[in-house]
């Protein structure tokens, strides 16, 4: 009888001593518990700040792709006027080389009369005729110097306008990458965040 109580005891015992380790492992188990909770809110947290920072960004750069766009098509409408103007400086300076052929052609023609007038006569009009003919020369090659000067400028400027047209296209593909990568990391960092919540 006295063993059976004996043995009652020490079960009883053994049987408070297990409840108490299982009530520390709970409370354990527990606290550990709420820190993961905590972490998972503080992480929670900080992707969504990192969120919010990643919209500011992505939407300034997509203001300063749109800037860049525009200003990528100005470029290119007056790069297109420059080579219309060019054309244009091309077809005047042709047309004032045909006319400094016709004067020379006349010129000859002059020549021939000379022959068939009478010699103070032909001193007059020589006199005349080069004093004119030199005047009109040097109009018409201060004319074709002017324009070949403009010209020349016109296709340097051209050429600038196209290396900065080239050099801003470069600048738009880069930004339009580093968009299409923040995109992709925003949608990664969400896929983070609903996956920890979804476990909790």
């Amino acid at each position: 009888m006295k063993d059976t109580i004996e043995n009652s005891m020490k079960k009883m015992q053994e049987d408070r001593e297990d409840a108490v380790h299982r009530a520390q492992s709970a409370e354990e188990q527990a606290r550990m518990a709420n820190q993961r909770a905590e972490t998972a809110e503080t992480t929670a947290k900080i992707l969504r700040q990192r969120l919010e920072a990643m919209e500011r960004t992505l939407g300034e750069a997509r203001k300063t792709h749109e800037r860049t766009k525009e200003a990528i098509e100005n470029k290119t409408n007056r790069l297109e006027n420059i080579q219309n103007q060019t054309a244009t400086l091309a077809s005047t300076i042709s047309l004032l080389e045909a006319k400094s052929a016709t004067l020379k052609e006349a010129h000859d023609k002059l020549k021939k009369l000379e022959s068939r007038l009478s010699f103070e006569e032909t001193e007059k009009i020589i006199k005349e005729q080069d004093a004119e003919k030199e005047k009109k020369f040097a109009e018409m090659e201060l004319m074709i110097a002017k324009t070949k000067e403009l010209s020349v400028k016109r296709e340097k400027e051209m050429v600038e306008k196209l290396k900065l047209l080239e050099e801003k296209q470069a600048r738009l593909k880069e930004i339009t990458a580093i968009v299409e990568r923040k995109e992709k990391e925003k949608e990664a960092e969400k896929k983070e965040e609903t996956g920890p919540t979804e476990q909790n």
